[in-house]
């Protein structure tokens, strides 16, 4: 159900009390057209609602907990005013480094400037004709039409065997 369908049904619902004050919730989930639903304590329609959002909010983010505020105080229409972050919780980009499943078989994890991609059997990173292959038992091939490798110490090969040519 999209969130215009979500919203039209929660206008056939019996009438709710006005809330003018700023209440706590959580992201119950974040939907593949990026839609945000939310859930907060006495919700009136016991199920999560599509909220509008002021702030940028991502799939990791679920389970987190806001700040909400209501479009004339209706309770069926949420703002999602901010995500919080309790006294002695790590800051906002610690707090975002979480896995994103991009498919069941890949993940990335983000954590402060660092990027760690996972696959499940290999992994290819192709430009042109160059590209660089990681497989799941230890083999990396690197391929392209000219390969230079610079050091500024020492470059060593290593391996039981190592052929030249």
């Amino acid at each position: 159900m999209g969130v215009a369908e979500h919203i039209a049904a929660l206008s056939v619902a019996p009438p709710t009390q006005r809330t003018a004050e700023l209440v706590l919730g959580t992201i119950a989930k974040v939907d593949s057209n990026h839609g945000v639903w939310i859930d907060y304590p006495d919700n009136p329609y016991q199920s999560p609602l599509a909220a509008i959002c002021a702030t940028s909010v991502v799939a990791a983010d679920v389970g987190r907990e806001v700040v909400l505020a209501f479009v004339q105080g209706d309770p069926a229409q949420p703002i999602l005013m901010g995500l919080l972050r309790r006294h002695g919780t790590r800051n906002q980009a610690e707090a975002r480094a979480a896995v994103h499943a991009i498919t069941p078989a890949i993940s990335a994890t983000t954590e402060a400037s660092h990027v760690c991609v996972e696959a499940a059997e290999a992994m290819t990173l192709k430009c042109g004709q160059a590209s660089l292959t990681l497989n799941k038992d230890g083999r990396v091939i690197v391929r392209g039409t000219n390969v230079a490798t610079y050091a500024e110490g020492t470059l060593r090969l290593r391996g039981s065997v190592v052929e030249l040519n």
